[in-house]
């Protein structure tokens, strides 16, 4: 499996309706395949063997979510996972890769990096992930995508720690 850079997707049209996520409609270049995603910003995009891997915002830097999408090679959507924090800013940046299957990023603080890796075949879970990722699928699931947050350069599943507030001078 070996990921790389991608241009096949474009972005056809974002609509948001009240105060719901916008719904992102993407095209496939080569195709006349259309696919709709949560999402307004179509941020990155790349290619794996088996199929695309998608980095897509809300285009709200001041509470952002990133969604991260693994479609399969007829544009089917396998995989999806949400990261996001209420009332946390979250800007996407340093998006590389590291092959042969894996993304490394930063999104809610550019010193913080987070990894997502598109399994070679997918694995069965209990319950859901971690806070902030997140995903639709409440109890037993597959998934063929793994986020982790990146610490000192090892990869955990760590919560992301929103620093406490300050009052006085006094952190509690």
């Amino acid at each position: 499996m070996n990921i790389r850079k991608s241009k096949e997707f474009q972005a056809i049209k974002s609509v948001r309706k009240d105060d719901s996520p916008p719904m992102l409609t993407i095209k496939h270049c080569d195709r006349a395949d259309m696919v709709e995603l949560i999402g307004g910003v179509l941020e990155a995009q790349f290619e794996i063997d088996n199929g695309y891997l998608l980095l897509v915002t809300e285009g709200n830097p001041h509470e952002e979510a990133l969604y991260i999408y693994f479609l399969d090679s007829s544009l089917e959507i396998k995989d999806s996972v949400e990261l996001s924090a209420d009332y946390t800013p979250g800007i996407l940046s340093n998006v590389s890769m590291i092959p042969p299957n894996k993304i490394r990023f930063s999104f809610f603080d550019k010193s913080e990096s987070w990894s997502a890796a598109v399994l070679h075949r997918p694995k069965f879970h209990f319950l859901g992930n971690k806070y902030p990722v997140k995903r639709k699928h409440p109890f037993l699931y597959k998934s063929w995508l793994e986020i982790k947050k990146v610490l000192n350069g090892t990869q955990n599943v760590g919560i992301h720690r929103i620093p406490a507030p300050f009052k006085c001078g006094i952190r509690f």
